[in-house]
C-alpha cells in the first residue's frame, strides 16, 4: 500500500513520465496541465469515490521500461515498455497555490507570472490517478531522490533520500475539474 509520505513524489514522477513517454498526449497539450522543470507545482491528492473500473490494458514506456526495439508493424507500439491494466480512479490531485513550512517560510507556486485569483491555478491543472496492475516483476533499482525535504548538498554532492523503485501503483493523467454547478469549458 502506498503511504501518504511517498504519494507526492510518486505522482509527480508518474505524471511526468506519462506525459513525456506515452503517445496519448502531446507535450504542447500537457503544458497547460503540468509545469515541467522549475515550475512543476506541488500537488495535494484526495481520495475520490465512486470510481468506475476501466480494466483497460495499456503499454507504457518510461525510464525503467524503455523502448527496446522498433514497432513490429503499422499501428503497433514499439517493442519494450510494460503492460499494465488501468483499473479504477483513486485520487484527484490539485495544484498547491502556497506551501508554508513550520519555520514560517512560505513558497508560492505562480506559474508563468500569472496572478492567483480566487481558487486553483486553472481547472485544467489537475491529475486524476488510476490504480494499475503491473504485469512484470518489480524494478528493484536504487535511486536517490532530491526535494525540499531531502535536498542535495552542494558542498559534497550528497544529500537526498535513497529509495528502491519497486512496482508501479498509479497512472496519473491530466484532468479538468469543475465544481458542482460550474460550467466546464475546454481550456
Amino acid at each position: 500500500m502506498v503511504t501518504r509520505r511517498t504519494l507526492g513524489p510518486e505522482i509527480a514522477v508518474l505524471a511526468v513520465a506519462m506525459l513525456v513517454m506515452t503517445q496519448g498526449w502531446l507535450l504542447t497539450e500537457a503544458r497547460a496541465q503540468l509545469r515541467i522543470g522549475p515550475f512543476l507545482s506541488h500537488f495535494k491528492c484526495y481520495d475520490i469515490t465512486p470510481g468506475t473500473a476501466l480494466n483497460e490494458p495499456v503499454r507504457l514506456f518510461d525510464q525503467f521500461h524503455g523502448i527496446t526495439g522498433p514497432s513490429p508493424g503499422p499501428g503497433q507500439p514499439p517493442q519494450g515498455g510494460e503492460a499494465l491494466v488501468v483499473r479504477s480512479p483513486q485520487l484527484l490531485c490539485t495544484p498547491v497555490l502556497v506551501k508554508c513550512r513550520a519555520s514560517g517560510v512560505c513558497e508560492s507556486f505562480e506559474p508563468d507570472g500569472d496572478t492567483l485569483i480566487d481558487g486553483p491555478i486553472s481547472f485544467a491543472d489537475h491529475l486524476k490517478c488510476y490504480k494499475v496492475t503491473p504485469s512484470g516483476s518489480p524494478v528493484n533499482e536504487r535511486v536517490t531522490l532530491f526535494d525540499q525535504f531531502h535536498p542535495q548538498t552542494v558542498d559534497n554532492g550528497g544529500g537526498g533520500e535513497n529509495v528502491t523503485v519497486r512496482t508501479p501503483q498509479l497512472l496519473c493523467a491530466p484532468a479538468q475539474k469543475c465544481r458542482s454547478g460550474e460550467i466546464c469549458t475546454r481550456p
